[in-house]
């Protein structure tokens, strides 16, 4: 799903592992890299995508879009590796650490700890908020089990907050104006939303209206702004559910 949009960021995203792997390098973690592999790689990629996407949208890619997707990358590892240790079958990691879910821990203090050495340590709110959240539904499952869905829809919810962020983030890295930057937030959460339910066996129906809402986000917030990769993805999702784009007003006036 996400590949069409990982050729369109192909130098930046390998600027982003790079500056992965230098963070990794400088707290001595690059051992824990050769584990980040094993994380499916549009999971490992959906966060850096996201944010790159935006700041292309608003006004362009610069270096503090490349940072703050490096650090979004490696903190959606992180979580990654929360959701994903007790299931993955790791036998050498768990021999050489004997608490392998601290991985994940471990990962989010260097991530906080880079941000705050770097030179614009504006953004470590974002995360910090960002991370409360994950704290509590994900590493806690601080919430009532309504059925036997609801940790799927928990997880759905969770990745819908994680891509609010990369968007919002890489909207301010392009210098962009309130409006937009809240209107690009709101979108990624209903992309994250959108993304999750397509990974998984739930019905899709459940998540409809996220669909239309997307698009309907789309044609209020494209005015001077091409929102084709944000439409690309869209398609490509609906594909997969039988799902036909919306007539536009746009190109109904056209």
């Amino acid at each position: 799903m996400l590949e069409f949009m990982v050729k369109q960021f192909i130098p930046e995203l390998i600027a982003v592992e790079t500056k992965a792997k230098h963070i990794l390098h400088k707290y001595n973690y690059l051992w824990l890299h050769a584990n980040m592999q094993q994380i499916d790689v549009e999971e490992r990629l959906w966060l850096p995508v996201l944010c790159l996407a935006s700041a292309k949208t608003v006004k362009g890619i610069n270096q503090e879009s490349v940072q703050v997707a490096s650090h979004l990358h490696l903190f959606n590892i992180a979580t990654q590796l929360h959701l994903n240790l007790p299931k993955m079958n790791q036998k050498k990691l768990q021999q050489e650490i004997k608490n392998p879910i601290l991985l994940g821990d471990l990962l989010y203090s260097s991530i906080f700890h880079d941000i705050s050495q770097g030179e614009n340590p504006s953004y470590l709110q974002d995360f910090a908020g960002l991370l409360e959240s994950i704290h509590e539904r994900v590493i806690l499952r601080d919430y009532p089990f309504k059925d036997d869905f609801w940790p799927i829809h928990n997880d759905i919810n969770m990745c819908g907050e994680m891509s609010e962020v990369a968007c919002f983030l890489g909207a301010r890295t392009g210098a962009c104006a309130g409006e937009m930057m809240k209107g690009l937030k709101d979108l990624g959460y209903l992309l994250g939303v959108l993304k999750e339910v397509w990974n998984t066996n739930i019905t899709y129906t459940s998540y409809l209206n996220c669909w239309y809402q997307a698009w309907n986000k789309i044609e209020l917030l494209s005015g001077e702004y091409d929102f084709s990769l944000y439409e690309n993805l869209l398609i490509m999702m609906g594909k997969k559910w039988h799902l036909k784009k919306p007539v536009m007003l746009k190109e109904v006036r056209a």
